[in-house]
């Protein structure tokens, strides 16, 4: 079974809505006015969508269960094919739904004017405490995913858990029992919670979505000035600044089979979003390298990087060749010197929560690293600096930029290193993320002589550990809730060892 999409009410709110949501970074489409009497925008995403549900002060008599419905999240809505075939399997379940209605709203797509007709069946408000459930059958599916409609550019691509609290958590599930069975419901999961300070009745309150790329998301708030938090790999913003809705938008893994199966069998239960998955999909860097630079880039891969900036020069050449060859996902920013390579590493730390990575060539061009390395050491922001060397073998014999990085870099940065052998290729890059990830953040240099970027490697040790990617990798103090679990235990012990 299939998730269709979540309703979010604004009620009379709609101008307020659609400015709030575009400022977010969503494409919001052209508004459409229901036969039934309300108006909506939708926000269309890979498999489902969000419909902000409203209506005209002089039809908010029409559709009483939307007037006096709370504003926010208000309905969880799955796919049908057949909505008649879906009312017989409900009625066979023992579910509380009403016959299939139908209705429609026009829609124009490019030059095509053109009627989206819907078939519904909706369970009975009394029924439920979240709010509405309903199943809904597009007639013509290709009006609703229109391809330029599906472009959003904070990379929003999924829905994927929402969240709900509940007096009566049996009599919920229950219901729920009734209505999808023990069908697997993909991409999203309707987690429901009991609230004991409730004494009846419950509310939706929070979605999870999907990007493809948290920075272009982050880019869309700053630059509208929408108040949101960064944390954990995700960004937050609170319903005070979303219409009465909690978004919490996490990366997403591209291989949709990835959301099938973090998806709860039943579509109830405890969350499983993509971001787990996520987590671990930089690891999967291949792991194949035929030298040096190859196996260092497959490294930064490993990591989750996504940019590095930086300035060319003869002994980085292997490096930017290895770089050209393969396919790694990330992109170069070249900097107008090693100096502004560095404070971008730095400003893009700053904004994204990821580790910054810049690089510059041997001699003159690690020199000028410095200076920005010794900003973000000094103001605990995660970067990473390499620089190429000389060859190993020519270390002592006078060679044109020749310098001796490991000692120049000693007192400027919280770790720095020289890779003098290509074996040690993986173990010194995964040292150099947790140096600068874990306890206070700071800057790290490594040191990338020519001869071992030119060097055979033989593709092993090429992994990493993904929780070092961004800053702080751990958690700085215990989880409130740990806390006062292992206090209870405590408590109640007999005898404490």
């Amino acid at each position: 079974m299939e998730f269709d999409h979540a309703v979010v009410v604004v009620h009379d709110q709609m101008d307020e809505a659609l400015e709030r949501f575009r400022a977010m970074g969503f494409f919001v489409t052209e508004r459409g006015y229901h036969s039934l009497g309300t108006i909506n925008h939708l926000i269309i995403l890979d498999n489902s969508y969000i419909e902000l549900l409203g209506y005209l002060p002089e039809n908010r008599d029409k559709r009483p269960e939307v007037r006096d419905a709370p504003a926010g999240l208000n309905a969880w809505v799955w796919r049908s094919h057949d909505a008649s075939e879906t009312y017989q399997q409900c009625i066979a379940r023992g579910a509380p739904v009403s016959k299939p209605d139908r209705f429609s709203r026009p829609v124009q797509v490019g030059d095509l004017n053109d009627e989206a007709v819907f078939q519904t069946v909706r369970v009975a408000p009394e029924y439920s405490q979240a709010g509405r459930y309903y199943f809904c059958q597009h007639e013509k599916p290709h009006l609703v995913w229109h391809k330029p409609w599906m472009q959003h550019p904070n990379q929003a691509c999924e829905i994927t858990a929402a969240y709900a609290k509940v007096a009566n958590l049996d009599r919920e599930q229950r219901l729920l029992q009734q209505l999808v069975g023990d069908a697997r419901v993909w991409p999203a999961n309707l987690v429901i919670e009991a609230d004991p300070k409730l004494e009846e009745g419950g509310y939706m309150h929070q979605l999870n979505i999907a990007c493809r790329d948290l920075i272009a998301l982050r880019t869309c708030l700053l630059q509208q000035s929408v108040p949101h938090v960064w944390a954990n790999d995700r960004i937050r913003i609170d319903a005070s600044h979303a219409m009465g809705l909690c978004l919490e938008f996490h990366e997403a893994v591209s291989d949709t089979e990835v959301l099938r199966s973090t998806s709860s069998t039943s579509g109830v239960g405890a969350a499983a979003t993509a971001s787990a998955a996520s987590s671990n999909a930089a690891s999967k860097a291949k792991a194949y390298a035929n030298d040096g630079a190859e196996a260092f880039i497959r490294m930064l891969q490993a990591h989750g990087v996504k940019t590095i900036f930086g300035v060319c020069g003869d002994t980085s050449l292997p490096y930017y060749d290895a770089l050209y060859r393969l396919d790694h996902g990330m992109v170069h920013v070249l900097a107008r010197d090693e100096r502004s390579a560095a404070y971008m590493a730095d400003a893009y730390a700053r904004v994204s929560g990821r580790v910054g990575v810049c690089e510059g060539p041997s001699g003159g061009g690690a020199t000028y690293l410095a200076p920005g390395l010794v900003e973000a050491n000094e103001s605990s922001v995660p970067v990473l600096a390499f620089s190429s060397d000389v060859p190993v073998s020519s270390r002592g014999r006078y060679p044109l930029t020749e310098l001796r990085q490991d000692a120049l870099y000693a007192p400027l940065t919280k770790w720095n290193g020289s890779i003098d052998l290509v074996s040690k290729i993986g173990d010194q890059v995964r040292s150099a993320f947790r140096a600068i990830c874990t306890g206070r953040p700071g800057s790290a240099h490594l040191c990338l002589p020519y001869d071992v970027l030119k060097a055979k490697h033989a593709g092993e040790g090429l992994w990493a550990q993904t929780e070092h990617s961004s800053a702080p990798a751990w958690r700085c103090a215990p989880a409130l809730e740990a806390t006062r679990q292992a206090a209870t235990k405590l408590i109640a012990a007999k005898q404490v060892v």
